[in-house]
């Protein structure tokens, strides 16, 4: 059996392990948000805050961009301490500014929050999650692919 190793398939499966790589980064970090979330619903305490701002964050490429927004919060603790601070989870539709909404923080770490329920709330951690399983195994087939290609 011999082996030929062209430019083509090589980059083929290079790309291919980046994304399986990308895909395993967003399981961890998307299993981290889930945890966190965790600990916010056992050990976080519930306030309302008011929307300042809206972080805007491009994603997507080429004819397939679009524009996601993260709510920024302004709060105050049960301390008195007043807290700024962006939600997780991002959503299509822009924040209203000087709108209310509930909010979980955690008590050692305010800037920590998640938005209770409404628009932008939850962790995201199910769609970082998703999507970081999906790159994964797409990133997995292809390296088999690539290698089948290689050694046939």
């Amino acid at each position: 059996m011999t082996t030929v190793f062209g430019a083509f398939p090589v980059m083929f499966m290079i790309v291919a392990a980046v994304i399986g790589v990308g895909g395993i980064v967003g399981l961890v970090k998307g299993v981290a948000r889930l945890r966190g979330s965790a600990s916010l619903r056992e050990d976080g305490r519930e306030t309302t805050g008011t929307v300042v701002d809206s972080q805007m964050e491009s994603r997507g490429a080429g004819d397939n961009r679009f524009m996601v927004f993260r709510p920024v919060v302004r709060f105050r603790t049960q301390e008195g301490q007043e807290v700024t601070a962006v939600g997780p989870n991002a959503s299509r539709r822009s924040f209203v500014k000087d709108s209310t909404v509930p909010l979980r923080y955690h008590p050692d770490r305010p800037a920590e929050i998640e938005i209770v329920t409404g628009e932008g709330s939850g962790s995201g951690a199910w769609a970082m999650i998703a999507g970081g399983l999906l790159a994964a195994v797409a990133g997995l087939f292809f390296v088999v692919v690539g290698w089948h290609w290689n050694v046939t």
